[in-house]
């Protein structure tokens, strides 16, 4: 009897040494990186998500998070995105070779939902989420991290279905706003000169969001400010894969990088719209089928928590896409016609 109590006691003691008490097997939201760390995006991106092996803990749990907005992806911390640094093995800034196109993997209670990536000073973008250090880390507050995807017209893997879920059931969740486009105002004039293109359309800013939002308003802003900020409409040719952007972004006067002013924002109280036309000028483009998608952006730099959050409602930061149209261009006796598919 003696030495079976002994062992019982001996087998509870190696149990609670490979278990501590402070440890959490199951996670409702979390990002992993790899168990290997010594592997990049490249050496991976091919590879069954199933097949890899995650370090034994996550970088980034449900614990951290305060809420995750839906709309433009940022994940909004309970405390500065610092103290995550120690998680990383290195004691340097932000942009150590360390997190050079290190992935990561994103799980919804266990399941493994997409992989990303960090990205630091690189111009090569692999066509999935990543978190961009020196915009989605150290551009955006010191309390945000966001995730982006570069690649416009793909399947956007952060609006997992599974993730989503997930932050729902841990009250995480915030759907933010909605952007979307209202076609009925199309318009494509080729009639000014012969090298500008300029194309009229209607945007439409919802507040989906439990919060009050602002957001820029065109209406509020002189135009090269707005559309300093604002991306907007983007073409595709569906036969060459040329991509058409607007070449209305301009620089601006330099104070107006790092600050910004209350007057160019609008109030939406939940469930509110904003509705406005605008015009965007583009280089001439030929007749043909094209596929089209908007992107909102507000900016993101110097909204701190003490600034962002006020009484009324918070900031809404980061951008927003619509989703993806066609549109067809013709030529009939001179004049230039065109259709969108929604």
């Amino acid at each position: 009897m003696k030495n079976m109590i002994i062992l019982i006691i001996t087998f509870m003691i190696v149990s609670c040494d490979k278990n501590p008490t402070n440890s959490k097997s199951e996670y409702g939201f979390a990002i992993y990186f790899l168990k290997n760390e010594d592997l990049k995006i490249k050496d991976v991106f091919d590879k069954d998500i199933e097949d890899l092996k995650l370090a034994s803990d996550p970088w980034l749990i449900d614990e951290d998070i305060r809420f995750y907005d839906w709309s433009d992806h940022c994940i909004y911390l309970k405390n500065d995105k610092e103290h995550l640094r120690k998680y990383l093995n290195y004691n340097d800034g932000w942009d150590e070779p360390y997190l050079w196109n290190k992935p990561y993997v994103v799980t919804a209670n266990n399941k493994r939902c997409y992989m990303g990536y960090f990205n630091v000073f690189s111009s090569i973008k692999w066509p999935c989420p990543h978190i961009d250090v020196s915009i989605d880390i150290l551009g955006f507050p010191k309390d945000v991290i966001h995730s982006q995807l570069v690649y416009i017209f793909t399947e956007d893997l952060r609006n997992n279905e599974d993730v989503k879920q997930t932050l729902l059931e841990h009250n995480l969740y915030r759907r933010g706003i909605k952007f979307s486009l209202d076609t009925t105002g199309f318009f494509i004039d080729y009639s000014k000169n012969k090298d500008t293109i300029y194309i009229e359309y209607t945007f439409k800013i919802t507040n989906c969001d439990q919060d009050t939002l602002f957001v820029i308003d065109p209406d509020k802003m002189v135009r090269p400010l707005f559309f300093y900020f604002y991306n907007g409409l983007v073409l595709k040719n569906q036969e060459n894969n040329e991509i058409i952007r607007s070449i209305d972004k301009s620089s601006i006067p330099e104070p107006y990088y790092y600050s910004w002013s209350p007057e160019w924002f609008t109030k939406l109280i939940p469930g509110q719209t904003m509705m406005r036309t605008i015009k965007q000028s583009y280089s001439y483009f030929s007749t043909g089928n094209y596929i089209m998608q908007a992107t909102f952006d507000n900016p993101v730099l110097n909204f701190e928590k003490e600034v962002r959050e006020i009484e009324e409602g918070r900031y809404w930061i980061g951008k927003s896409r619509t989703k993806v149209f066609v549109l067809s261009v013709n030529e009939d006796e001179k004049k230039r016609n065109f259709f969108i598919d929604n």
